[in-house]
């Protein structure tokens, strides 16, 4: 019985750190494309096939692969970034809204 419940305990640990190792390489591979996101979601139109070109896949597989990774897709993430600092703009009380519409 021991060795069973040890067994398990050893199959749940390689699995997790299997999953793990997975999440890794997928967060490595679009890494290029979180870059290109966090440096321009406020300045211009992020196009998805751009991202997926910079991270050497499809359009369909980055979508997947970013879904995987982030549990949103590539543009929800975008627009929750650009929400994100709107907000912050807004608590800020330094912009009217008007400013913080044309900034986020």
């Amino acid at each position: 019985m021991v060795i069973l419940i040890v067994y398990l305990a050893l199959s749940r640990k390689a699995v997790f750190i299997e999953k793990m190792e997975t999440y890794l390489l997928l967060m490595q591979k679009i890494k290029k494309a979180l870059d290109i996101i966090h440096s321009s979601y406020r300045t211009k139109q992020i196009e998805i096939c751009e991202l997926a070109k910079s991270c050497a896949v499809s359009e369909t597989y980055f979508r997947k692969l970013f879904k995987k990774t982030h549990g949103v897709s590539p543009i929800q993430y975008v627009i929750d970034l650009r929400v994100d600092f709107a907000s912050h703009l807004l608590q800020s009380r330094l912009y009217t809204i008007s400013e913080v519409a044309t900034k986020s």
